[in-house]
């Protein structure tokens, strides 16, 4: 069981909102397949309560989960936390993702150059998630500068070039068949 044994369910636009109209449900651990963690306000504690709860789905002995953590961040720092990221020569506050341990540069020739991240859902590019230090834990890293050109997209695009891009990902049936979360 989840240690907080309930959700807050709130589909909120404006902050202000108070917390007497957020709804409350229980959901069995086995019910739960995705988890989103977002606001709008920076440094409220996103990245690092994302974080905390994909090890505890990972690492719970007794429900332990194999989870993906997809990094939409373009801060990067979910990634830099699980992910031993490449410093950019021309952006040292920026980072992009390792060569994958997967990658054989002969077997792929020109349709991937080993490194994945999740700008790479927006750019028509492969997706292969890395494994990290902790056991049923991938990430799926951000691209920072990518991830900032794909933010800028005009507001009516967001469903069509954004949710469409996230939704099709997550409903591979190969996907699933390999995270519970």
């Amino acid at each position: 069981m989840f240690p907080w044994g309930t959700f807050w369910q709130g589909i909120v636009s404006d902050p202000a909102v108070p917390a007497s109209q957020l709804r409350r449900y229980s959901y069995p651990m086995s019910d739960i397949k995705i988890v989103s963690v977002m606001m709008r306000k920076g440094g409220v504690g996103k990245t690092l309560f994302s974080v905390l709860l994909a090890q505890y789905f990972g690492l719970n002995k007794t429900n332990g989960k194999r989870v993906l953590l997809m990094d939409m961040d373009s801060q990067q720092n979910a990634s830099v936390s699980l992910l031993k990221m490449e410093s950019d020569p021309d952006l040292p506050e920026a980072f992009y993702p390792p060569i994958h341990p997967d990658y054989d540069a002969e077997e792929e020739g020109d349709e991937w150059e080993g490194r994945s991240s999740t700008a790479d859902l927006f750019y028509g590019m492969p997706v292969v998630p890395y494994e990290t230090r902790f056991p049923n834990l991938d990430i799926l890293p951000a691209a920072g500068e990518q991830l900032q050109a794909v933010e800028l997209v005009r507001s009516e695009e967001v469903k069509s070039k954004i949710y469409e891009q996230i939704r099709l990902f997550l409903d591979d049936p190969d996907l699933q068949s390999l995270y519970d979360m």
